[in-house]
């Protein structure tokens, strides 16, 4: 189930490389406007990515944990496809460029 939700996750960001860093850097971008918010909303994903990459690739996860990261995640897509749907689309490349470097 991980998987799957992670999988929905990197489908909306179209992340080809560095997708540990990107992914959470975009999507705490998308949820949260720049400052101590969205810095924190960013290590949290990054977070939840790296479990995940624990969990997909055979690294050992008590149930317990498994069941939190599910829970999370799904949070977490749910969040985004809100703010998608809220926003009327993803932004473009050249807006999360904006968001990434404008003050």
């Amino acid at each position: 189930m991980a998987a799957q939700l992670w999988a929905g996750i990197e489908a909306l960001f179209d992340v080809t490389y560095e997708i540990s860093f990107r992914l959470p850097l975009l999507a705490a971008l998308l949820l949260e406007k720049r400052g101590p918010i969205c810095r924190d909303r960013r290590l949290a994903i990054h977070e939840l990515y790296k479990q995940r990459s624990k969990a997909v690739h055979g690294g050992k996860i008590s149930e317990e944990d498994l069941k939190e990261h599910v829970s999370n995640t799904r949070q977490l897509l749910a969040q985004l496809l809100s703010k998608i749907v809220t926003r009327g689309g993803l932004p473009t490349s050249d807006e999360f460029t904006d968001l990434t470097v404008m003050p």
